[in-house]
């Protein structure tokens, strides 16, 4: 882009604006009256006289000192003043000098070349190949990942690993994915601990299998105190006479004769006894009222299978008194 030309000399000019032939310019530092010198030309070897001695057509060649502030005082030739301007700043032009040596100095992440240019040539900066360090928002790898695998933190910067299968657990590493799946079917239970009974909400009843080796033929699960054990039932009570029926002494389950209606009344007796059509067991298989025997409600506990209403025809069972 083009600039206007400064004034290649200075002219001044007398009231009449006629060019002011040999008139004077006194240079001042800025709010004095202490003379600073100006130049004849750009070089500033020469200085100019103080005051300068306008030409016939009032012209005068005045360099500055670059940065300095002057005061100029215009007069006539009979040192009439004219005028004084005060704060004219002398122009800072370009400072000149010489550039010897340019060189770079870049982080590993770079290498530079062609550093220092001392009189042509060309800088080049390019990637090293060394990994931006954590610290720096990088990552401190330098290798591409494998299909699946993560950045895990290590105490102090990144491992690149995949995620471990446990068991019963599959893991498939995809390009730009990972799938986690459960492997294999169900197993059994092998222990099962409870203080209430066990159930089941929202889906179906719980299948529970025993780890237990069934063992002989007839034997029952039983408990040794710290684990479920196949072992032969201990529970073993001789028939006895036809009719018998099982019942406590006490201490043992032994086999004997029902007690009669007419003797048997306390809560637990067992009785062999015929009901009347004057019973009434109101549709269930317990009543009170059982024919003969002492008031309290009985409940049937062997029977042919019939149907508990007034009217039935006289039945025999085994009846225990419930209450």
């Amino acid at each position: 882009m083009a600039s206007l030309s400064p004034n290649a000399k200075q002219q001044f000019f007398d009231a009449n604006g006629n060019p002011l032939a040999g008139g004077k310019v006194y240079t001042y530092a800025a709010g004095t009256t202490t003379p600073i010198v100006t130049y004849t030309d750009s070089t500033g070897a020469t200085n100019n006289p103080n005051p300068i001695i306008l030409d016939s057509r009032g012209e005068a060649n005045i360099w500055l000192t670059p940065g300095t502030n002057y005061k100029f005082k215009l007069t006539d030739a009979s040192d009439v003043q004219v005028w004084v301007v005060d704060n004219i700043l002398g122009p800072t032009g370009a400072a000149a000098g010489t550039v010897t040596s340019v060189a770079i100095a870049a982080p590993a992440l770079f290498t530079v070349s062609g550093s220092p240019v001392t009189s042509s040539g060309t800088l080049t900066l390019a990637y090293s190949g060394t990994a931006l360090p954590v610290a720096n928002g990088g990552t401190g790898l330098t290798t591409t990942p494998a299909n699946g695998e993560l950045l895990i933190g290590n105490g102090t910067g990144y491992t690149k690993a995949t995620l471990t299968a446990g068991s019963n657990v599959t893991i498939t590493n995809t390009s730009g994915g990972i799938s986690i799946a459960a492997a294999g079917g169900g197993g059994g239970v092998t222990s099962v601990t409870a203080t209430s009974p066990i159930a089941s909400s929202g889906g179906a009843t719980p299948n529970i299998t025993f780890n237990v080796s069934p063992g002989t033929s007839g034997n029952v699960l039983t408990s040794n105190g710290s684990a479920w054990t196949s072992a032969a039932s201990s529970f073993s009570v001789s028939p006895g006479t036809s009719g018998n029926v099982l019942t406590s002494n006490g201490s043992a389950w032994t086999s004997a004769a029902p007690t009669s209606v007419t003797t048997a009344g306390a809560v637990g007796t067992y009785v062999y006894a015929s009901i009347s059509a004057t019973v009434a067991f109101g549709g269930s298989t317990a009543g009170s009222n059982l024919s003969g025997a002492p008031s309290g409600t009985w409940r049937c506990m062997v029977s042919a299978g019939i149907t508990w209403s007034s009217g039935d025809p006289p039945v025999s069972g085994i009846f225990i008194r419930i209450a």
